[in-house]
């Protein structure tokens, strides 16, 4: 009864994240699926990858702002949706998840999910997979400030972290409505991990346990099959990707720079003409070039819609060029058209374009 199952060798760790990996028990042999997990012990929590990852009052402040973005969660298999791993670059939209989680984080116990709800995938598949994998982010001092990702992975679980089953560590945790721990032995607990009746017996306890056990062995095996079969294709596979992925990444820089540049060149050319055109309506545009850089086109545009006409402006005379056509000339502009012998409507259709 105290045996403990078998573990599949890890897989390449995540590209700059902690993986913490808990078992999952995910309770095949009854058909059912939990509805509260365990991912994150309160306090320090050893990793494969060697960082720091401690659970603390941090994250509760951090989940307490408004603007906190990770209050859910998709339950995804082994880390597809999360940018910079082998799977998400593996895969494409749409990722398939096999749940959606709240994470919930209680002092002095550690940081839970509660499945909201399970896709029809992953009803479908999710016993197929043995354990269940967080990517905290943590501060410089190695404090989680959030939870970004959580999976579900075939990978065993990391050195000083028992995570004793992920859903009999969170019905453990559990208290009832007066703040005490719900009236639930070892034997209820085992029995409903189990998906076993309260008062089943030692025999029948047992046999469940080593049919777990069996399933957990093969399940192992044919993940230590397949990473051996797979690792050195997996690998070219990789660095392929990484060359492709890195060059597409200059040239989407580099488009994306001279897409920026060319912005600021046609916004500045914008700004000058409605500038322009307030000056033509005697509004006075008291606008430093500095701050009419930092100023969007559409805030230039308001602020000089909404200036007082300051200067005067000269009388115009309207003179008709066309039918329904006039075009308005100062006092200047007739006394030129007169200096160079032209007629009114001749110079303004000139100054219209000769049409």
């Amino acid at each position: 009864m105290d045996k403990k199952l078998p573990h599949a060798p890890q897989q390449q760790p995540l590209r700059d994240y902690a993986r913490i990996v808990a078992t999952a028990a995910l309770a095949a042999e009854s058909g059912k699926l939990p509805t509260r997990m365990k991912i994150l012990k309160w306090g320090d929590n050893p990793n494969s990858q060697g960082k720091k990852v401690v659970v603390g009052p941090k994250l509760i402040a951090a989940m307490a702002a408004p603007t906190y973005p990770y209050r859910e969660v998709a339950l995804d298999y082994e880390h597809n949706t999360c940018p910079g791993t082998l799977e998400y670059q593996r895969t494409n939209e749409p990722r398939p998840v096999a749940a959606f989680l709240s994470v919930e984080v209680v002092e002095g116990q550690g940081v839970f999910v509660n499945i909201e709800r399970w896709t029809p995938d992953g009803e479908k598949h999710a016993q197929h997979y043995r354990d269940l994998s967080a990517v905290p982010l943590m501060n410089a001092a190695g404090e989680v400030i959030a939870i970004i990702s959580v999976a579900l992975s075939r990978t065993g679980a990391v050195p000083d972290i028992t995570f004793s089953q992920a859903a009999l560590a969170a019905m453990q945790a559990d208290t009832t409505p007066n703040g005490e721990p719900p009236k639930m032995t070892h034997r209820e607990m085992l029995s409903k991990l189990l998906g076993l009746p309260a008062d089943s017996t030692d025999e029948a306890l047992q046999q469940a346990w080593e049919a777990q056990q069996a399933k957990a062995a093969q399940a192992a095996e044919d993940a230590a099959a397949l990473a051996a079969a797979g690792a050195t294709a997996a690998e070219d596979k990789a660095g392929e990707a990484s060359a492709d992925s890195a060059a597409a990444l200059s040239a989407i820089v580099k488009l994306a720079t001279r897409v920026q540049q060319m912005d600021a060149r046609l916004d500045g050319q914008e700004k000058a003409r409605i500038i322009a055109e307030a000056a033509a309506e005697g509004k006075v545009v008291a606008l430093s070039a500095e701050l009419i850089a930092r100023l969007s086109v559409e805030d230039v545009r308001q602020h000089c819609k909404g200036l007082p006409q300051a200067v005067p402006l000269a009388a115009l005379t309207p003179v008709k060029v066309s039918e329904g056509q006039e075009v308005a000339l100062s006092a200047m502009e007739l006394e030129v058209a007169q200096a160079l012998g032209l007629s009114a409507e001749a110079y303004a259709r000139e100054k219209k374009g000769g049409k």
